[in-house]
């Protein structure tokens, strides 16, 4: 039973919706920022014009908006806007950094009213943190003023984006995992990509040899074996919570799901896929030796880089595949962007925030990776454009998210630990015995069961 501690928020996906790091969804990052793999800040200058809603800015007095994201795509969205923003008397400066670092600069942010930051982009599950935080601001107003259409948003979006009925982000990206494979390897052994888990792993044994792994996903600690197991196990059945926030977390999906995520690492990726989070993946994959993977589609500009990929005409892309439940339930992830309670404009925010979101936006960011705009994400010219589109966006309405709240980024940590301590050779079932009791345990001492 839940006792008088109430839950942040337990965000609801169609059932219970995030890179930690569920942020790691969503924006497709490489690592590192620049060369020195620290931030990177674009000072446009503001040289003409005023800023139609703040009659204070001027080419004498340009406003300054400090932003703090994780890098990827959207650094290059930002310079594309950043001409029209310089003409309305805003600059920019900006901070991008690999996930680790950003997300440690996020934190340390929301402790303080939002630091020294104007702007920031948050993954869907971190907005619930900030606004009962008081970090960021509502944005009602903003949707209002700009005209935007909520009915064009997935109600999954809207779960992340809202709290207590008022919106506190700007949704750009809504993305759900895909599967890239080497569409060359396939075509040669006769093989179409799988429609289910046993195929997913009995086609990656029949492609690992002579060097070539069959498949590889993130196996690491704390965020890499969390995020991509959650897609097997809610593909197996299974689910984090009961109604009363109990953890369900050694059940027979529990550990038949843990089983298969180890089995298929260990029998089919490459030796070290223990160690690996987002980026050593998708390296690997770019380097020609792995013959699939189950990624975020925010990485397919990565794959295409024919700077950093050996297989950038080779692969294609599938829906993720199903599981014993008969179901793919693949992890969702959404970004958006928050503005801080300690804003020094908020018009020219919100003018930054428009100009990043407005559908022109949408549909080059819809290029890189699914949007979290309806309408955009069925336009087949994009569709053409970008392979992953379809597979992410058409699964969204029943993706899921793991829950939401206080303590929720330590309990994520604990379950990527024991998963990944499965995938190192522990049993599945006495290793998720033990994460039942201590994520029953960290639940009992926050207060969420009557003592």
């Amino acid at each position: 039973m839940i006792g008088k501690k109430k839950l942040l928020a337990t965000v609801p996906l169609f059932a219970m919706l995030l890179a930690s790091a569920c942020g790691n969804g969503g924006n497709g990052s490489d690592a590192g920022t620049n060369e020195n793999g620290t931030a990177q800040v674009n000072d446009g200058a503001a040289n003409a014009g005023t800023n139609g809603t703040n009659e204070a800015q001027s080419t004498r007095d340009p406003v300054t908006l400090r932003i703090l994201g994780s890098s990827g795509f959207t650094e290059d969205i930002i310079k594309s806007i950043t001409p029209e923003l310089v003409a309305k008397g805003i600059k920019l400066e900006t901070e991008f950094y690999d996930w680790v670092t950003y997300d440690g600069k996020q934190k340390l942010a929301m402790t303080s009213q939002g630091g020294d930051y104007d702007v920031v982009f948050l993954p869907g599950n971190y907005t619930v943190l900030w606004a009962n935080s008081k970090a960021a601001l509502p944005m009602d107003d903003f949707f209002s003023k700009y005209g935007y259409d909520e009915n064009d948003y997935y109600e999954s979006v809207k779960s992340y984006g809202k709290v207590d009925g008022s919106w506190y982000m700007a949704p750009f990206s809504a993305e759900a995992m895909v599967y890239f494979y080497r569409k060359d390897l396939y075509d040669a052994a006769g093989l179409q990509p799988p429609k289910t888990m046993d195929e997913m792993y009995e086609t990656a044994k029949k492609l690992t040899k002579d060097g070539m792994y069959g498949i590889a996903y993130p196996g690491g600690p704390d965020e890499g074996s969390s995020s991509f197991w959650s897609y097997f196990f809610w593909s197996y059945g299974g689910k984090y919570y009961d109604e009363s926030m109990k953890p369900l977390l050694n059940t027979p999906e529990a550990v038949q799901s843990a089983e298969m995520f180890a089995k298929i690492l260990k029998e089919t990726a490459p030796k070290g896929v223990a160690t690996w989070q987002n980026e050593e993946t998708v390296a690997a994959f770019n380097s020609g030796s792995v013959a699939a993977t189950v990624m975020w589609p925010g990485y397919l500009s990565s794959f295409t880089d024919k700077s950093k990929s050996k297989i950038y005409d080779k692969f294609a892309v599938a829906p993720v595949p199903a599981g014993p439940s008969g179901k793919a339930v693949p992890r969702f992830g959404a970004w958006g962007i928050a503005v801080t309670s300690n804003v020094k404009n908020k018009d020219a925010a919100y003018e930054f925030i428009h100009a990043f979101t407005k559908p022109e936006t949408m549909k080059e960011i819809a290029k890189q990776t699914s949007t979290a705009s309806k309408s955009i994400n069925a336009d087949p010219e994009l569709r053409k454009l970008n392979p992953t589109l379809g597979a992410s966006a058409d699964v969204l309405n029943t993706a899921q998210e793991r829950p939401s709240f206080a303590e929720s980024a330590q309990i994520n940590t604990q379950v990527g630990n024991a998963i990944n301590s499965i995938v190192a050779g522990k049993s599945a079932s006495a290793t998720l015995d033990d994460l039942q009791k201590t994520v029953e345990g960290i639940l009992k001492d926050a207060g969420y069961y009557d003592k």
